[in-house]
């Protein structure tokens, strides 16, 4: 960093982060926005993420973001694909995060360390921390909290382990405070606050488009990555079930991942085509006019944490109908401002996203509420505020 620069420095270390030679470039893409917006309060980030992929960049240096990621043996493939966990990879996961961390922390002289994940990342900063003396503040995003409480065993102790040696741990749903709680984790210690929204989607429609595109069909949008634990299956087996009733109607998939051969495969042999639209990976800056052009959200997810995707679609204006988990409740209300369906049940799937299309009434009632609740609470603006202080808790800044 420049020396004469005043900004303070600190240091991200996450599991993951964007990275254009990724199949799924936009995973993370809420780590990148988080730092971003926080070089606006003063801050340089100095980012360690691990280097997945063969043609991944090692390196990356922008104006106050830098970007170090260190080699491990990924198998080029994301941790989340991994059906088990992968213990010689995580051990040079560890070995190799660790080095790279302590490198960048000295290097760039941060004052604190921001762990996104219980595990790994932030079991590296912990250690990292307690090497050079610096503070840490950990994040639990959902998947880690669920490893903890399903694997049980070792990755609990070092879940435990992690979050109760952080000076801070904050949590993107109470539900994960709650279970953190559980774990012997002072309530003192814990902040409950989402991931943002990105600027783009607090926008108007843009120039030209509307919702009465899809020549005059009402739009369903989907937009997660298709991997198993997203379960965009449910959706397209629920889809047969919506078009016998009305065929006004089209579904979009956005997203890519190692489920999409087999769900293309299912809807062209079950004669879905018609309805069904896959656009594989969106830019980031395209999926506003996506969400905005569209009327119906649906999320299949078995497991989230919260749902920045939601989030974004309730930005837009969508009625929602997400699958009833404990992160979905804290901002859906079942018939109120969208719907809560049984995870993995088309047939109930099916017959909310018929009761949405019929009611309009109720789907724009649903948009405005839900507008006026995602931009109270999930503005970069809020969650960067309430971050400073949460940093000078704990650092001197």
């Amino acid at each position: 960093m420049n020396a004469h620069d005043r900004r303070v420095p600190i240091c991200f270390l996450t599991n993951a982060y964007p990275d254009k030679a990724s199949p799924y470039p936009t995973y993370g893409r809420f780590i990148r926005e988080l730092a971003q917006h926080l070089t606006r309060y003063g801050l340089t980030i100095s980012v360690v993420t691990p280097r997945l992929f063969q043609h991944s960049r090692s390196h990356e240096q922008h104006r106050y973001e830098r970007v170090d990621r260190f080699p491990f043996w990924s198998d080029n493939r994301l941790l989340i694909e991994h059906r088990r966990v992968p213990i010689l990879r995580m051990v040079t996961y560890l070995i190799s995060g660790l080095v790279t961390g302590l490198r960048v922390v000295r290097r760039d002289s941060c004052r604190l360390i921001h762990a996104h994940w219980g595990l790994p990342a932030g079991l590296i900063a912990v250690v990292i921390g307690r090497l050079v003396n610096r503070p840490v503040v950990l994040t639990i995003h959902g998947s880690d909290v669920r490893w903890a409480f399903e694997k049980k065993g070792l990755f609990r102790v070092l879940f435990r382990w992690t979050a109760r040696r952080a000076d801070c741990v904050t949590t993107v749903s109470r539900n994960i405070a709650e279970k953190t709680r559980t774990l012997g984790i002072s309530e003192a210690k814990i902040r409950v606050f989402p991931m943002g929204v990105s600027d783009e989607f607090f926008a108007a429609l843009p120039d030209g488009l509307s919702r009465s595109e899809g020549d005059g069909k009402t739009i369903i949008v989907s937009n997660r990555h298709l991997l198993p634990v997203y379960n965009v299956d449910c959706l397209v087996r629920a889809i047969p079930h919506v078009v016998e009733d009305t065929d006004q109607v089209l579904f979009l998939i956005a997203g890519d991942g190692e489920r999409r051969r087999a769900l293309e495969s299912m809807v062209h042999r079950t004669g879905l085509a018609p309805w069904v639209r896959f656009l594989g990976t969106v830019d980031h800056e395209q999926m506003p006019g996506v969400l905005k052009a569209s009327q119906i959200y649906v999320s299949t997810s078995l497991s989230d944490g919260a749902s920045v995707s939601l989030l974004e679609a309730m930005v837009c204006g969508l009625f929602p109908i997400v699958t009833d988990i404990p992160a979905n409740r804290e901002w859906i209300r079942h018939g109120d401002n969208g719907f809560l369906v049984t995870p993995d049940d088309e047939f109930a799937l099916a017959d909310k996203i018929k009761l949405a299309l019929k009611d309009e009434t109720m789907r724009k009632r649903a948009g405005r509420v839900n507008m006026s609740l995602a931009r109270e609470g999930a503005s970069w603006g809020k969650v960067c505020t309430i971050l400073r202080e949460v940093y000078q808790s704990v650092a001197v800044l």
